[in-house]
């Protein structure tokens, strides 16, 4: 049945058209190849205006492409030829840091101590409320004429942390380094 709805005139219509005619056109095409250095010097300028022409969006406008693929990470999987590219240096990368990882495990608070026994005090909650949908010059916490969070003025005992520093703009990669022990600076996504 569905092959039967498939059979129709504008069917035919598209395989002569977009495949009997084109093949037919280059069979009987004349090429001129050129001698083996033109033909390498021509594939060299197409390679070079290629690539120019590549690069220059890329560097005008850099930082939306960044945040574009950051945002929509299946799509750079899409775009050939770089997806092979960008997959040998991403094993290249992991492969390195396997290799020159430390094999020893490391203990970090080697200090820290427990003063009370778990049984003997009510637990505590600690609630942290993360997020990269606000600037901290535009939280009222820290100083902002308006008023930002409403909601979450009335909290009694709410504490602001104003001097902090993130690791990066993606929260993949910047939440993970907030509670890890290596620090802004030794902070490694695939490693810690």
């Amino acid at each position: 049945a569905e092959f039967k709805d498939l059979m129709n005139l504008a069917f035919f219509v598209r395989i002569i058209g977009l495949g009997v005619l084109p093949s037919v056109l280059v069979a009987v095409a004349k090429v001129n190849y050129p001698t083996w250095g033109k033909g390498l010097i021509q594939r060299a300028m197409t390679w070079g205006v290629s690539l120019v022409l590549l690069l220059v969006p890329i560097g005008l406008f850099s930082s939306q492409y960044a945040s574009f693929f950051r945002v929509h990470k299946p799509v750079r999987f899409y775009i050939n030829p770089i997806t092979p590219i960008y997959s040998v240096g991403k094993l290249a990368s992991i492969e390195y840091k396997k290799a020159t990882a430390p094999k020893d495990t490391i203990y970090h608070a080697k200090d820290a101590v427990q003063t009370t026994k778990p049984s003997e005090r009510k637990p505590r909650l600690v609630v942290f409320v993360v997020g990269e949908t606000a600037r901290a010059d535009h939280v009222q916490f820290n100083g902002y004429d308006r008023e930002t969070f409403p909601q979450l003025a009335k909290v009694d005992g709410l504490a602001n942390f104003s001097q902090v520093t993130s690791c990066g703009t993606s929260t993949a990669y910047s939440v993970p380094c907030m509670f890890s022990y290596l620090g802004q600076d030794d902070y490694d996504v695939d490693t810690a």
